[in-house]
């Protein structure tokens, strides 16, 4: 069924509701279900719960251990990538340069264009 809000705002948001609904209640029959098949094979809810807990635990440290494995390799990815950045910018030419040399250079192109405007406009006099 295809809802649209056009159609009824109310309606529509009933209905939402009434899908959640029905969409917990068959989750819950799926897990009584699967706690009849459990007191069946002589599982009970407690001994479930143990048993989740401690796989959950060496999962957690595995997991956290391959995170960190990860994380590792990961950062000395980057540096390797960095370094052979810089190695190939090097080679071109291509330095980063200060800020302090940026804005030197900045002015200077700034005043060459600013004298450059000026001597066009009068004409190579200068005003006394």
């Amino acid at each position: 069924m295809m809802l649209s809000w056009r159609m009824c705002p109310s309606i529509v948001k009933s209905t939402m509701i009434l899908m959640k609904i029905s969409k917990r209640k068959k989750t819950k029959k799926k897990e009584e279900e699967e706690e009849e098949r459990d007191k069946e094979k002589g599982i009970w809810r407690g001994m479930k719960k143990k048993e989740k807990e401690r796989d959950d635990d060496g999962e957690e440290e595995n997991q956290e251990e391959e995170e960190e494995k990860e994380e590792e390799k990961e950062d000395k990815w980057e540096k390797g990538k960095n370094k052979k950045e810089q190695k190939e910018k090097w080679e071109k030419g291509e330095r980063r340069r200060s800020r302090r040399r940026r804005r030197r250079r900045s002015r200077r192109r700034r005043r060459r264009r600013i004298e450059e405007e000026r001597v066009r406009i009068t004409g190579g006099l200068s005003l006394p």
